[in-house]
C-alpha cells in the first residue's frame, strides 16, 4: 500500500519533536555478543525471505519466457511519481538445462540508447531530432526531464517520427503525460491552467511565486562552501568545475579535496587552470576515504552552508540556490537534498542502474522529521535512501560538525564501501532537526557505463547499506530492540520482489547483481566494526574485533576498490 512505501508521502500529526522514549535516552555500551545476537536473527529471516523469493523468481522466469519482447519505455510507479528506465528487447535463449544464472554474458539484448533532454514549457517547444550518440547508433526515442518556471516536473519518455519530433508533436506528448503536474504548478503559482500545451510554450505575465522565492533567497544568499570530493580523474573533475562555476549563485567557494592521488595529475589542472581563482581552492587529505574527503571540506570550508556534490557529475545553475532555498521552507532544517537526474542513457548497464531506482527521489518536495512531518513507515527512519544521496547534498555547517561530520569507517575508499551519507541524514533526523528532498536542486550524474563497474557499484551498496544499519547500532546501543522489532519489515523490504525498492527491476535484470547486492549486505556489519577498528579514535568495546578477517567473504577485493558511485 503507498502508506507502506519508503516513498509515501508525509503524514502530520500531534508527534513529539525529538525522541523522548526512554529506550533512546539510555547510554550503554554494545557488546560483540549483541551485534552477533541480531546479525544471527537477520541471516535466519533471510533465509525464509530467500525462499519466497526464489518462488517469486520461478514465476516471474515462466512469464518472462512467455512473454513477446518488449521495447525500452519507461515505468512509472504511481505513488513516489520515480520514472524507471527498463530493458527493451530480450533474446537471450531461455531454454530448459541452459545456464540460467542470467550473468551479463548471458544476455544477448539489441539495447537501444535512450537520448537525454531537458525541455523548459514556459518557454517556445524546439523541434527536437534524434542525434548519433558514442555508440554509433541513432536513439529513436529521448527522455525529457520536463521543467516549468525551471523546476522539475517530470519525465517524459518522447516518440521520434522519422527521427525528428515537431514541436507541435513535442507539446502534444508532453501535455498527455503530465497534464496534471503542469495544471498543479501553475495553481500553486496562482496561474490560470490552459486546456492544452501550445508550441509556443505557456508564457504568462510577472514572475511566478515559485521563482520569486527563489530570487528572495539569492537577495541574501549566505556564503556557501562547495565541497567536490576527486581522486585522479582530472577530465571529468573539468566538466563539473565549469557547471560550478556557471551558477546563479553570488556568494559560494568551491573546495577541490584531492583524496589519495596517485600522481600530481588533479593539483597541476588546479594550479595551471584556475591557480588565479581564489573562489576555488585545492586541498590534498592522503587519507584514503570518501568520508574523509568531506570531512576535510568541511573542516576547510568557511560558509554557514556547506555542499558536496561528486566529480562526476554537472550541477544545473540553479543547484545552489534550490539547495539553500530548502533551508527556509521550514525551521530547523539542518540538510537539504536535491534530485540526481542521468547524464547520458548509452548503455545498457547505464539502463539497469535507472530500473535499480536510480538516484532521483521524485518531483515534489518533502519534508522529514520525528514531529509533524514523520511518514508512515515502519522503516523510517532507517530507511536513510529515501532521503536523498550524497552526490546532491548540503547541511548547515554547524549541524553537521554537531554530529562529528562524516564516519570514516563508512563511504568510498573505506571497509564500509558507502553509507557515510545514509549516516549523516539519519543522524540529522535522530538530533531532532529536518531534512528537506528539494528537486529543484538539480545534478547530472554519469552513471557506470560498464557492467564490470556496476558489479562493483551494486556489492558495495550492499555492503554501505547494512555497515551504515551497524553503526547505528555501535553508536546508539539502545536502538537494538527498535530495530529488531524492523527487521521483518526491512528484510521484506530488501528481498521481496513486490517491494518498493525490487518492483522497478524487470525480467532482464542481472540475478547476478541481486545476488552481489545481498552479499554486500551480508559483508556491511563486519565492514563496518573492521572499519571502525581501524580509525585512530576506535572504542575500547570494539578492540577485541580488530583482528577480524573477511577473508572467508567472496568478493573482499571488490570492498576495498573505491566505490565511486
Amino acid at each position: 500500500m503507498a502508506g507502506d512505501r519508503l516513498e509515501g508521502v508525509t503524514a502530520r500529526g500531534a508527534i513529539s519533536s525529538a525522541p523522548t522514549s526512554p529506550l533512546l535516552a539510555q547510554s550503554q555500551s554494545i557488546s560483540e555478543e549483541s551485534v552477533w545476537h541480531i546479525y544471527a536473527r537477520v541471516l535466519n529471516c533471510a533465509k525464509t525471505e530467500n525462499r519466497m523469493r526464489d518462488q517469486a523468481a520461478a514465476d516471474e522466469s515462466i512469464l518472462a519466457h512467455n512473454t513477446p519482447a518488449t521495447e525500452l519505455h519507461v515505468l512509472v510507479d504511481p505513488d513516489s511519481h520515480y520514472f524507471v528506465i527498463i530493458g527493451n528487447k530480450m533474446n537471450a535463449d531461455r531454454s530448459p538445462g541452459r545456464d540460467t544464472n542470467r550473468r551479463y554474458k548471458s544476455h544477448t539484448l539489441e539495447f537501444t540508447p535512450l537520448q537525454i533532454l531537458e525541455v523548459d514549457i514556459d518557454k517556445p517547444l524546439p523541434a527536437v531530432r534524434a542525434h548519433e550518440v558514442a555508440t554509433g547508433q541513432s536513439p529513436r526515442r529521448a527522455l525529457a526531464l520536463v521543467r516549468l518556471h525551471t523546476r522539475p516536473i517530470g519525465v517524459v519518455e518522447l516518440q521520434y517520427e522519422n527521427d525528428v519530433l515537431g514541436a507541435e508533436g513535442l507539446a502534444d506528448q508532453i501535455w498527455q503525460a503530465l497534464r496534471t503536474e503542469i495544471t498543479a504548478h501553475l495553481r500553486r503559482d496562482g496561474l490560470l491552467e490552459p486546456s492544452a500545451l501550445e508550441a509556443s510554450g505557456m508564457q504568462h505575465d510577472g514572475t511566478p511565486t515559485c521563482v520569486q522565492e527563489r530570487n528572495m533567497v539569492l537577495t541574501n544568499a549566505p556564503f556557501v562552501s562547495v565541497g567536490v570530493a576527486t581522486r585522479d580523474r582530472p577530465t571529468s573533475l573539468a566538466i563539473c568545475l565549469r557547471s560550478l562555476l556557471s551558477l546563479e549563485y553570488p556568494n559560494f567557494e568551491i573546495i577541490v579535496v584531492d583524496n589519495a592521488p596517485s600522481t600530481d595529475a588533479t593539483a597541476d589542472f588546479i594550479g595551471e587552470t584556475y591557480g588565479d581563482m581564489p573562489q576555488i581552492r585545492y586541498v590534498r587529505e592522503d587519507r584514503p576515504g570518501l568520508a574523509r574527503a568531506h570531512n576535510r571540506g568541511l573542516r576547510e570550508g568557511r560558509g554557514e552552508i556547506v555542499a558536496f556534490t561528486d566529480d562526476d557529475v554537472v550541477v544545473d545553475k540553479y543547484w545552489l540556490a534550490e539547495l539553500v532555498k530548502g533551508f527556509t521552507v521550514t525551521k530547523d532544517v539542518a540538510c537539504v537534498t536535491g534530485m540526481i537526474f542521468p547524464m547520458e542513457l548509452q548503455t545498457q548497464a547505464q539502463a539497469w542502474i535507472e530500473q535499480y531506482g536510480g538516484f532521483s527521489k521524485g518531483y515534489d518536495r518533502r519534508v522529514f522529521n520525528l514531529a509533524e512531518n514523520r511518514p508512515h513507515n515502519r522503516l523510517f527512519p532507517y530507511a536513510a535512501g529515501a532521503f536523498g544521496s550524497g552526490a546532491n547534498m548540503a547541511f548547515q555547517a554547524s549541524a553537521l560538525r554537531a554530529i562529528g561530520g562524516f564516519d570514516p569507517a563508512l563511504g568510498a575508499g573505506s571497509p564500509g564501501s558507502g553509507g557515510d551519507d545514509l549516516a549523516a541524514f539519519f543522524q540529522i533526523i535522530m538530533a531532532g532537526q529536518t531534512l528537506v528532498y528539494e528537486p529543484g536542486a538539480i545534478v547530472h550524474h554519469l552513471h557506470r557505463r560498464d557492467y564490470a563497474g556496476l558489479r562493483k557499484q551494486m556489492f558495495g551498496y550492499g555492503v554501505g547499506l547494512t555497515a551504515y544499519l551497524t553503526k547505528c547500532l555501535v553508536d546508539k546501543p539502545a536502538l537494538l530492540l527498535d530495530v529488531a522489532a524492523r527487521i521483518p519489515e526491512g528484510l521484506k523490504y530488501a528481498f521481496s520482489p513486490r517491494s518498493p525498492k525490487n518492483i522497478r527491476k524487470l525480467y532482464d535484470y542481472p540475478r547476478e547483481l541481486t545476488r552481489l547486492e545481498r552479499m554486500g549486505m551480508l559483508y556491511g556489519p563486519l565492514a563496518y566494526l573492521r572499519g571502525r577498528c581501524q580509525t585512530r579514535d576506535r572504542p575500547k568495546t570494539l578492540g577485541s574485533l580488530s583482528s577480524l578477517s573477511p577473508s572467508s567473504i567472496p568478493l573482499m577485493s571488490l570492498a576495498e576498490d573505491r566505490i565511486e558511485s
